[in-house]
């Protein structure tokens, strides 16, 4: 066509990747749309904006499947609770020693009690108390 093939790292060969993760099998972008359950409704005819939009979403299936959910909420349970106060590992058999000087303990609690008060981690797992 006169123009200079594109080099490598521009493209993807999704039919060799699907060969490889499903060797012996049917690998038509149909096929692999039907086996990663994408919907075909879109598509009356074999057209290339359309079939690159479904190309595209058997790529992300391909290398591994689309997030259904993200979810950045931490919700601390009962069960996670008691897993935070007695550690995952049980106790620690010789304490660490301090990285920090005494004076410095202090400035870091009362900086809790009077920023981070009752929504504390240390404060919930019993470490520093907060007088009311």
């Amino acid at each position: 066509c006169g123009r200079a093939a594109l080099p490598e790292p521009r493209w993807v060969d999704t039919l060799a990747m699907a060969k490889k993760r499903f060797p012996g099998m049917y690998n038509s972008l149909d096929a692999l749309c039907k086996r990663f359950k994408i919907s075909l409704d879109s598509r009356d005819k074999h057209g290339a904006l359309i079939d690159a939009h479904l190309l595209a979403e058997v790529y992300l299936e391909l290398q591994g499947g689309k997030e259904r959910a993200l979810e950045l909420t931490a919700v601390v349970t009962a069960a996670m609770s008691a897993q935070l106060k007695a550690g995952a590992y049980g106790a620690r058999p010789r304490p660490l020693a301090p990285r920090s000087t005494e004076a410095e303990r202090e400035v870091h609690v009362e900086w809790i009690k009077s920023t981070l008060k009752d929504k504390a981690v240390w404060v919930k797992l019993g470490l520093v108390q907060i007088a009311s």
